[in-house]
């Protein structure tokens, strides 16, 4: 379960957050995310769809906008924001400036607020649709460097 900081605080309204129900909770909420939903419901721009069934939102990325409300860049990976996945877990985060690819994933932000607890169709279809927004550079000859644009974190295994 992740923790609200003082980051979270300090950004108020300004942080739209889509904060969808754990999985794996125990009873009485059947639901991760109960505690720290809580917290933050009256501090941050919150939207709470709920996942019924075997499904859980697992969605995990941030998009970066100016003072304008432009996207300028985006994080993205597999980690887990809860202790364990930060602490324990050997996860990575990707920082990608580029406008573009931080369009494409607030579009996509827009479209998981948007449905809301269902799984609409629209949904799907936006999913299935190949789409090339953002110009990186290619790689180094050794195919090991990462293009210029993209900031990698690593978050180590304890």
């Amino acid at each position: 379960m992740i923790r609200a900081d003082r980051g979270l605080r300090e950004l108020g309204k300004k942080c739209h957050l889509l904060l969808a129900n754990g999985a794996f909770a125990k009873k009485p909420h059947n639901d991760e995310n109960y505690e720290v939903r809580q917290e933050l419901r009256d501090v941050v721009d919150m939207h709470e769809p709920h996942r019924r069934g075997n499904h859980f939102a697992h969605n995990k990325f941030v998009v970066f906008c100016d003072s304008g409300g432009t996207p300028t860049s985006v994080l993205s990976g597999s980690t887990n924001w809860a202790k364990t996945g930060l602490c324990t877990q050997a996860n990575n985060a990707v920082i990608v400036d580029s406008p573009e690819l931080a369009a494409d994933f607030l579009n996509q932000w827009n479209l998981l607020k948007a449905a809301g607890n269902g799984y609409p169709d629209s949904l799907a279809e936006a999913n299935s649709r190949r789409t090339r927004s953002a110009s990186m550079a290619p790689a180094s000859p050794s195919g090991l460097r990462p293009p210029p644009a993209a900031r990698i974190s690593s978050t180590p295994a304890s």
